[in-house]
């Protein structure tokens, strides 16, 4: 199986599962809307489970390769970067959906997930942690700890995964026009204004 032929297969099972869940989809359902045929999943992923956790992982690491795409850019402060963070959620918001929904399922055990994510220990933190901790710690300097940024990473995060998601709604596509709190340019501000707010307290908590 060719490396296209198996992103099609994590493509499709990402979709069905965050659809139907991990009981209600089939691996004969994955395989006949991936067109592939159903020994090759069996023989690659070995069961249902084992490619839900693969699904999962692509997951994981395709928000984490997003965040690290903007922190290239080491010109960014903490607040351009969380909008164009936003951005990145809002114009991937079906994958983001997805996502979400697979990771909120009650039904899986994900004891063994720890291994795809961010970090280890005490820097254990959400996709691209690692990024977002280096633009705070730049804006805020040496003076601060590590758990004060670190809280300030978690912060952040939840507040831009919670409107890239809400955006991402189909109540929201269809009346964030007549809002006009929920403008592009209301929004960048919110961000803003947030995140400035968060470096304030850290910077002044530090001296």
């Amino acid at each position: 199986m060719n490396d296209s032929t198996q992103e099609k297969i994590l493509e499709v099972a990402s979709r069905l599962f965050a659809e139907q869940g991990l009981e209600g989809t089939s691996i004969r359902e994955i395989a006949r809307e991936a067109q592939v045929n159903l020994a090759a999943i069996n023989y690659h992923f070995k069961s249902k489970e084992n490619l839900y956790m693969k699904v999962f992982a692509r997951n994981y690491k395709w928000m984490e390769d997003g965040v690290s795409r903007i922190a290239q850019d080491k010109t960014l402060d903490t607040r351009e970067f969380c909008w164009q963070l936003y951005e990145f959620f809002v114009g991937n918001s079906d994958a983001m959906m997805n996502s979400f929904k697979i990771l909120l399922n009650k039904n899986v055990d994900f004891s063994e997930t720890q291994k795809f994510c961010s970090g280890d220990g005490e820097s254990f933190g959400p996709p691209g942690a690692i990024h977002i901790l280096e633009v705070i710690r730049r804006d805020v300097g040496e003076k601060v700890s590590f758990e004060q940024c670190h809280w300030a990473m978690r912060m952040v995060f939840a507040v831009l995964v919670h409107f890239g998601v809400m955006m991402g709604t189909s109540f929201m596509k269809a009346n964030c026009n007549k809002m006009p709190f929920m403008s592009p340019e209301q929004k960048k501000m919110d961000i803003y204004q947030l995140v400035e707010s968060i470096i304030d307290n850290l910077k002044k908590n530090s001296k």
